[in-house]
């Protein structure tokens, strides 16, 4: 049963570090209005990959809207 609970959590369950956190506090507000509402792809990138590593459960625009709504880094 533990094996199984260990592979749930998987690399996007992780705890964030204090300085992942602190990123995404700052890039959110920008991603939200840069070059329009989440316009800009390669800002929409960073806050996916600091949220996610290299594999995102969406686009880049979505999982960033995402992440960032969800995870409170607007607020």
């Amino acid at each position: 049963m533990m094996v199984l609970l260990g592979l749930a959590a998987g690399p996007a369950a992780e705890a964030r570090t204090a300085a992942e956190n602190q990123a995404l506090r700052t890039l959110c507000p920008i991603g939200l209005k840069a070059d329009g509402i989440w316009g800009n792809e390669r800002i929409n990138a960073a806050i996916a990959t600091i949220g996610f590593g290299s594999k995102w459960p969406d686009n880049a625009q979505a999982t960033a809207y995402k992440l960032c709504n969800e995870g409170g880094y607007l607020r």
